[in-house]
């Protein structure tokens, strides 16, 4: 299977084309397909048809070394320097015609695809010689490249609700969350009643379950612990002294997490806000002034 140097977002929606090892020149081919990116299907095929037939020039933007200037690539890029490598363009022309029937076989629609994705990488070079004067040779190397590219389908937008829409769900969020009706007091929620018609309890665990779950464990991973040692020693098998100890966190896990009913034996009373007036706190004594001058005389 062929390695991409990335998938599409959408695979149901997408497309690939891919050559390896294409005898034409890495660095022209780089900036073709560089000038095509993120364009339309029929659009990146209208381009290199005319970069064909020279009614249009693909600007060089990396590799412009000794690029002449045209102001046809001055359209384009604010440099103005361009050619017209027709070599790389008809190799694109032809993976952008082979990503297309490659759509048309799995079901897309072709008016619809765009350019998500297009790379190319320089491929290892190929040996020829040149023969120079006095009877020397030089190498004389081919710089083939590897292209990939991906098709997508273009995403319809969202349409946007209308403002009255819009603001009319925001208030009543707004209202639905901030009503003060909508709170409780401790009182009501402890006595309001469940959807059977009981009063609900309450299922958390009090300070005493607490303590009791956090003791049990701590004994009971210990304990799994000293048992899967030693047995995992006596057998002689690692494998079998991991599965105990699983097995012991697994049942740990089962009898101290949840809410069981005797972690919930002392439950705290709250004390109700009517019996709290009758009872007021005591106010600390001031001393008094004859004990005051008392003090003074002493």
């Amino acid at each position: 299977m062929v390695k991409y140097s990335r998938e599409p977002d959408n695979s149901t929606k997408s497309c690939k084309a891919r050559g390896s090892d294409l005898r034409v020149h890495f660095k022209n081919t780089r900036e073709t397909a560089f000038a095509i990116r993120k364009l339309s299907l029929v659009k990146a095929k209208r381009y290199l048809e005319d970069v064909l037939a020279h009614k249009q020039a693909i600007p060089f933007r990396r590799f412009c070394g000794g690029i002449g200037r045209t102001a046809q690539a001055k359209n384009r890029h604010s440099n103005g320097q361009g050619r017209w490598p027709v070599k790389s363009a008809r190799f694109i022309l032809d993976l952008l015609k082979n990503a297309e029937s490659n759509a048309e076989v799995k079901g897309l629609d072709v008016d619809a695809l765009f350019i998500s994705h297009v790379q190319v990488n320089q491929a290892q070079k190929q040996r020829r010689r040149t023969y120079r004067a006095h009877g020397r040779i030089n190498p004389y190397m081919s710089s083939p490249c590897h292209i990939e590219l991906i098709l997508s389908e273009k995403e319809e937008p969202v349409k946007k609700e209308p403002e009255t829409q819009l603001a009319t769900s925001k208030s009543k969020r707004f209202r639905f969350l901030y009503n003060p009706l909508h709170f409780q007091t401790r009182e009501e929620a402890s006595s309001a009643p469940s959807r059977s018609g009981q009063p609900s309890r309450r299922t958390k665990m009090d300070w005493q379950g607490q303590k009791l779950a956090e003791q049990l464990m701590q004994i009971m991973l210990v304990a799994s612990a000293v048992v899967a040692f030693a047995t995992g020693y006596t057998i002689g098998s690692f494998q079998m002294m991991i599965l105990i100890y699983a097995g012991g966190v697994v049942l740990t896990t089962l009898v101290t997490v949840p809410n069981w009913p005797f972690f919930n034996r002392h439950p705290l009373k709250w004390l109700d806000p009517t019996e709290a007036e009758k009872h007021p706190k005591p106010q600390p004594q001031q001393p008094s002034s004859s004990s005051k001058k008392k003090s003074s005389k002493k």
